[in-house]
């Protein structure tokens, strides 16, 4: 036993003698202030337990529950089955007269053991053995929510302190609870969870007997009792305890657990046994698991191993570890053939797929129409175009106000406007400089998007996430598809921007599509209830999805969006439609659910002549114009693709969008069906479930009706009377405004982005239709992959890798081919086989006889081929949950691997065969890699790895007395007094220490420390042996300052070097380049007596900027802070407070802002060779920077030999030009 365990046992045994003064020689206890009840378990007879303080009462065993020897303690077993000890109703009447009182116990419930369902009481003083909802007066506490309640009557008439969660397992726990008067409070471990002030106080909820006080039953009958659970040291006082006495008490839970593991030594024959068979086990049958599995069943070895060498441990520990050996022998037969296939991860992601782009709601077709119908004087475009101009959001100069996490819905902290304006600004000023070319608004958008994808990590509220989800995130993604292709906009930005949208608007759009939050499943419900959000919820999600996919070029997200709204995910669909009413018994977004009925009416005089009744035409007109609008909108982004969702279904969308028009203009007589709307709670045939009997009617124009009129009449010559009159009846709309959420549901400037001529029967496209064959089958769709989800994680239905995929565009029936076809990979024939080595989109063009173009599109999402997601590692180690890949953790101890892909729905694989996010391997021995496949919707793999460090001690720092755990490294003050320790692994007692000064104690101290050192310790401990290292600095207390010249700037723990990657993007720390990269070649700047420094950049003479960016005029922004004796720094901000030093991660990425002090100093400025200290003139007329041109005026940075002029430049803003020889 090393020193620090000698000090805590000193302890412990000094508290064990102020907690339990024992009699001696008599196994009593004297009875201690306040103490009424006391089972220490010492006084035993049967089934009989009496009671060692002055109460005389004596407890019963029941049903197999017993007391059995642990060291120096008898504890209660509660047993495998219904074993409880009753306290009986004498314990009842002492607790009923208390109202100031205090109940402590101890507790360990095995680590096997289930606390999952109803019950797992600890205890109950109840009035009734078998409590109701409303019936039964109870204080009690369950370990399965770590609850404690007392209850005026039933357990829905529980006041309560509620810690949540099931109790903590494979460990001793001290519970204590304290209540005067109304006032309770509960401790776990001496630490204060909760309290509630409004506790029933016994005297007046008990008006009768309590018989029933248990420990382990459940006062309700049907309930679990409480099993595999030890209990020691039953207390109840008649007081409150104070804080001293509540930690006394708490901290004997070290000592239980001391004993139950060491208490009586056990016979360790049967484990030598044991470990003997396991050996020869996996010296024969090794090679034929995998690897990471062996290692599993290693580390159980190595554990049952140190048991025996150690010879101390109990019984029953020494029973476990046999059990566990054999159960870990079972889960290794289990991998028997499990095969860990990671060939086909592929890093990056070719986004080459033939969308078209932009393609979301408008293309380069669409700003070419308009830039010449503004020339062309088009009053109505010019006025549309005025209107945009005019709207604030529409200016260069509008603010946004980015927030980290979206919140609407919840009613506290909502700021989803905040989110629709900023999207609207860019979405406006996209549009602005699509049309005339200005600069400026394209900067702003881009700005303004940007804004928000490095500082939105989350949406959030009530189930209204999902409307802020769908509603802005396509907003977002539409804006980004307008200024894809702006110059201004670098590819690192873009790409940052596309992962945002991927890793936080994304899933929350998928998730809601997929899930519905629980309402689809509806797991506990009446029944499967898919049509509880109406349409509106799923559509503005299909946007976002769809437009995600078009903006990120991700063929399966786009088929994805799509699917929702084209075809029934849930299989109730019918057309006809027979049923009357019609009950919501399918995603209300699908065409065919969205669209409920059709029929032809007399009402309808064009749009192909039929009304539609829409799925919200009952509910308010309000929200049936938001579903219609909708709905164009995803029709309109699929026309813009190549598929023509405008006539999908026989025009279905049209007889819909009709019907609502009229419902804005309250016509009369529409034809109706009753629409039966049941919610997760309310099936149909509860009579509180909605009937609905009639369409809802009112004047409600939203800003899309230009849309309508634009496709139907402008591209396909088709009437649309109804929708007239909503398009007369808006005129000329605007975009996102106003201070509520219905302001920026749609986009707007439907007028400007789609007035056309109405088409004459010449100018009218000839319609096409799908037909793929692929494997012998022959469907009429356009797609292949992504077009199957529900609720449940399933495999990838992505296509397979080289399918062989016939394409035939269909002309109708009677149609005469003209021949003229042309595919977008270059081919002309009418139908083309393809072989699908990869996703895609597949557009032909056909040209008919009057030379209009039409167009069908294929997409294509083949398996593996889409979108990686961005995937977060945990490691839960030391009692720690942190987001990481690598630990230190100590020999035998436990950790649990996580990881999270944030666009999820779908697989995970262990290399140990194990699936599911995390993994916990119990007793890790030896250091290790794992590895886990994250297989995604798209099929698209990806590999995680964990590197798990074994260390038979840890290091700790002590300064001032405050200590560091786990900590090789520490930054001090000049004169601070400094240990270095260590803690061993429970394993790795007893071991030896011999430190670099040769000392040999378990500590070294280094009091009054003056200068920056580094030490270390070899610990031993039997067979096994580690070095551990220390680094102390010691801060220098001024900032250091270095000669002006050009440098490299090298981080040494990485051996990185400070990279400009040019094109304004942030810089990073890179592996060493060539010698001549001037992308890593910097200028320090610097002028004394000042303290700050600046970095020029030798790649473009930009100077680098505290927050990442540039500037192309000398700026002096940093410090270098230091230690002494050492040469390396820390870089920070020039700011001489708040959160101002660097930190760059494993993968070089700089976090300018990271901590308010160093956490190291591993910055080198290493000279580099040749260089010269730019000339400096009189007083401070200095050089900042030198161009060279060659004598056509053409700048370079490659100089050989020959003449050049070089331009120099000084600080004060002069300039000196001269003709220079290279020699």
């Amino acid at each position: 036993m090393n020193n620090d365990m000698k000090s805590k046992r000193k302890k412990l045994c000094m508290l064990l003698a102020s907690c339990f003064v024992a009699c001696t020689g008599t196994g009593l206890y004297a009875q201690e202030d306040g103490l009424r009840l006391h089972f220490d378990f010492e006084q035993v007879n049967g089934t009989s337990v009496t009671d060692a303080s002055t109460s005389g009462i004596i407890a019963s065993l029941k049903n197999g529950a017993k007391v059995e020897e642990m060291g120096k303690y008898h504890v209660l077993n509660l047993g495998n089955q219904s074993g409880y000890l009753d306290l009986t109703e004498k314990t009842g009447a002492l607790f009923k007269e208390m109202d100031s009182y205090t109940v402590s116990m101890y507790y360990r419930v095995d680590e096997n053991a289930s606390l999952s369902g109803a019950g797992f009481f600890l205890w109950a003083f109840s009035t009734s053995m078998a409590c109701t909802a409303s019936e039964g007066k109870y204080s009690a506490y369950r370990l399965n929510a770590q609850r404690f309640a007392n209850s005026t009557g039933g357990y829905q008439h529980e006041t309560g302190i509620e810690i949540g969660g099931e109790s903590e397992k494979g460990q001793w726990i001290h519970v204590l609870y304290t209540q005067n008067g109304k006032n309770g409070t509960l401790y776990l471990n001496g630490v204060r969870k909760g309290s509630n002030s409004s506790m029933p106080a016994n005297s007046e909820n008990f008006n009768a007997s309590i018989p029933y006080v248990w420990i382990g039953r459940a006062p309700f009958s049907a309930d679990n009792y409480l099993k595999q659970t030890l209990v020691s040291d039953i207390r109840l006082y008649g007081k409150v305890l104070g804080t001293a006495e509540i930690n006394a008490l708490s901290q004997i839970t070290e000592d239980l657990e001391h004993e139950f593991r060491y208490g009586t030594p056990g016979d360790f024959t049967a484990l030598r046994t044991a470990i003997r068979e396991a050996e020869d086990f996996l010296a024969g049958h090794a090679a034929i698991y995998p690897e990471a599995a062996v290692a599993i069943y290693l580390d159980e070895i190595n554990m049952a191993k140190a048991l025996a060498e150690e010879g101390k441990v109990n019984q029953n520990v020494i029973d476990k570890q046999i059990k566990a050996l054999a159960a870990a022998q079972n889960t290794l037969k289990a991998t028997d053939g499990f095969e860990f296939d990671d060939e086909d991860v592929v890093e990056g992601y070719d986004t080459d797929k033939g969308f078209r782009h932009p393609g979301a709601l408008h293309t380069d077709e669409d700003f070419e129409r308009i830039r010449q119908q503004l020339k062309d004087g088009n009053a109505k475009i010019i006025a549309a175009y005025n209107v945009l101009k005019n709207a604030a959001y529409s200016q260069s100069n509008a603010a946004t106000y980015p927030v980290e996490t979206i919140v609407r819905g919840g009613g506290v902290g909502e700021n989803y406007i905040n989110a629709a304006r900023g999207a609207t600004i860019a979405y406006q000023n996209a549009l602005r400089w699509k049309i005339d070319r200005s600069e400026e608004h394209a900067r702003h958008a881009v700005d303004v998007l940007m804004a928000w994808a490095r500082t939105t990590k989350a949406i959030g509220g009530d189930s209204n996430y999902a409307l802020a989800a769908g509603l802005y995130g396509y907003a977002f993604a539409n804006a980004a598809e307008l200024v894809r292709d702006y110059e201004g906009w670098n590819a690192e930005d873009f790409a940052e921007f596309k992962r945002w949208m991927l890793n936080v608007w994304y899933p929350s759009c998928i998730g809601f599509l997929r899930g519905r939050n629980g309402t689809w499943e509806n797991s506990g419900g009446w029944g499967k209830c898919p049509g509880h959000y109406w349409s509106n919820w799923g559509l503005c999600n299909v946007l976002a999805v769809m437009s995600i996919g078009i903006l990120c070029d991700d063929v399966f997200l786009y088929n994805q969006g799509l699917s929702f709204y084209k075809y029934d995910q849930v299989g109730t669909f019918v057309d006809p439609r027979t049923a009357n009413p019609i009950l919501n018994d399918g995603l209300t977004e699908f065409i065919g659910n969205l669209v409920v009925t059709t029929q032809n009416s007399e009402l309808e005089t064009g749009a192909y002549g039929k009304l539609g009744q829409m799925q919200e035409s009952g509910r308010d007109i309000g929200h049936a114009a938001m579903a219609a609008g909708l709905a164009v909108d995803v029709a309109h982004i699929g026309w813009n693709q190549g598929d023509d969702l405008f006539s999908y279904m026989d025009n279905r969308l049209a007889a819909g969008i009709e019907y609502l028009a009229a419902q804005t203009q309250s016509v009369p007589n529409l034809p109706w069906t009753d629409y039966h709307y049941a919610d997760r709670g309310l099936a149909w045939w509860d009579n509180r479930s909605w009937l609905q009997k009639s369409p809802a009617l009112g004047e409600q124009i939203r800003p899309y009706w230009g849309t309508v009129i634009g496709h139907y009449e402008g591209i396909k010559g088709v009437k649309m009377p109804f929708s007239e009159m909503a398009y007369e009846k808006m005129g000329i709309d605007g975009g996102g405004q106003g201070s509520v959420s219905g302001g920026y549901d749609h986009m707007g400037y439907s007028v400007l982005m789609n007035t056309r001529d109405f088409a004459q029967p010449d100018q009218v496209p000839t319609p096409l239709t799908p037909v793929m064959e692929y494997n012998g089958t022959t469907v009429p769709r356009n797609e292949l992959g992504g077009l199957t989800n529900t609720y449940a994680i399933a495999p990838t239905n992505a296509l397979p890798v080289g399918t062989i995929v016939t394409l035939k565009p269909q002309l109708p029936v009677g149609t005469a081919d003209t021949g003229k076809w042309k595919w977008n990979n270059g081919e002309t024939s009418k139908d083309i086989t393809i072989v699908a080595n990869k996703s895609g989109v597949w557009r032909v063009t056909y040209t008919n006889e009057k030379g209009v173009e039409s167009e069908q599109a294929f997409t294509i999402a083949v398996a593996g081929d889409c979108e990686e997601s961005d995937i977060i590692p945990f490691i839960t180690a030391n009692g720690n949950k942190l987001q990481t890949r690598t630990v230190n953790i100590l020999y035998g101890n436990p950790v649990t691997l996580e990881v999270q892909a944030k666009m999820g729905w779908g697989y995970y694989t262990w290399e140990n065969g194990a699936t599911g996010p995390s993994i916990t391997l119990p007793n890790v021995t030896t250091s290790r890699n794992v590895s886990v496949l994250f297989i995604g919707q798209g099929g698209r793999k990806q590999k995680v790895t964990f590197h798990i460090n074994v260390q038979i001690a840890r290091p700790d720092i002590t300064v001032n007395g405050g200590r560091y755990t786990d900590s090789s490294m520490a930054i001090v003050e000049q004169g601070d007094n400094v240990t270095l320790s260590v803690t061993p692994s429970d394993f790795m007692v007893n071991g030896s220490y011999l430190w670099n000064d040769d000392s040999t104690g378990d500590e070294l101290v280094i009091n009054d420390i003056q200068t920056s050192g580094t030490y270390s310790l070899s610990y031993t401990a039997g067979n096994h042996s580690t070095t551990l290292n220390y680094q102390i600095y010691v801060k220098d207390d001024n900032y250091r300052t270095i000669p002006v010249g050009y440098y490299y700037i090298r981080h040494r723990g990485y051996d990185t070097y400070l990279t400009n990657h040019g094109n304004g993007t942030v810089p990073s720390f890179e592996p060493k380049g060539r010698e001549e990269n001037k992308a890593q070649q910097w200028y320090v700047d610097n002028r004394p007596p000042s303290t700050a420094c600046g970095f020029m950049s030798l790649l473009d003479q930009a100077y680098l900027k505290d927050d990442g960016t540039w500037k192309t005029t000398s700026t002096r922004m940093f410090r270098l802070s230091g230690a002494k004796g050492i040469t390396p720094l820390a870089i920070q901000k020039s700011a001489r407070s708040g959160k101002i030093f660097w930190n760059v991660d494993e993968n070089g990425n700089i976090n300018f802002a990271a901590t308010e002090e160093p956490n190291d100093y591993p910055f080198e400025f290493i000279p580099i060779e040749g260089s010269s200290i730019p000339e400096t003139q009189t007083g401070n007329h200095t050089v900042i920077r030198k161009l060279y041109y060659t004598l056509d005026g053409i700048r370079t940075t490659n100089l050989q030999k020959g003449i050049y002029i070089r331009q120099t430049q000084f600080n004060d803003g002069t300039m000196k030009q001269e003709k220079v020889v290279i020699r």
